[in-house]
């Protein structure tokens, strides 16, 4: 008599079991399969408009906002964008001082919406990171054009230094 009772016992539970396995297996694919929206950010940041420098751009950048005596000894400058945040400038003179700086290191923040360079160690002087800063500054305003921004994240992925800028209309 105790077996006849336990066989509904026993198959209401099985039944319970199959339902809610269902359910987590048909959530989890209806979470896993649902096209993601066209309108997507694919990095959090909060900026409407990005812009994004490969480690040659950068080098560029900064071969024309740094002090005119590197540029005066004929010097060549590579950048490296780390995933930790440091960019690292390698400076390569074919002339002049070796006693120059061969390499510049800092970490871009962004401080009260704006860019802020920060040094790291004693590899970069303030008058070279700023203007560097002022370089960056400018390409970053010439995203936003004549409308306020405040730079809202800055990233460094794939070797490249991105900033979410978003600009604010007036």
């Amino acid at each position: 008599m105790e077996r006849a009772n336990l066989r509904p016992a026993v198959r209401t539970a099985y039944l319970l079991l199959i339902g809610v396995l269902s359910g987590v297996i048909g959530t989890v694919m209806v979470q896993t399969l649902r096209p993601a929206p066209k309108d997507a950010i694919p990095e959090p940041g909060g900026g409407n408009s990005r812009m994004s420098l490969d480690e040659d751009a950068l080098a560029v950048i900064a071969q024309q906002g740094l002090p005119a005596n590197i540029a005066i000894h004929g010097a060549k400058l590579t950048a490296s964008v780390k995933s930790e945040g440091q960019v690292e400038l390698y400076v390569t003179y074919t002339t002049g001082d070796p006693s120059l700086p061969t390499k510049i290191v800092f970490d871009p923040d962004v401080v009260d919406g704006r860019l802020r360079l920060t040094p790291v160690g004693d590899t970069a002087s303030e008058v070279s990171l700023g203007l560097l800063e002022e370089a960056l500054r400018a390409r970053i305003r010439a995203v936003a054009g004549v409308a306020d921004y405040k730079l809202a994240a800055i990233t460094t992925t794939d070797r490249r230094l991105g900033f979410e800028i978003l600009v604010v209309q007036r």
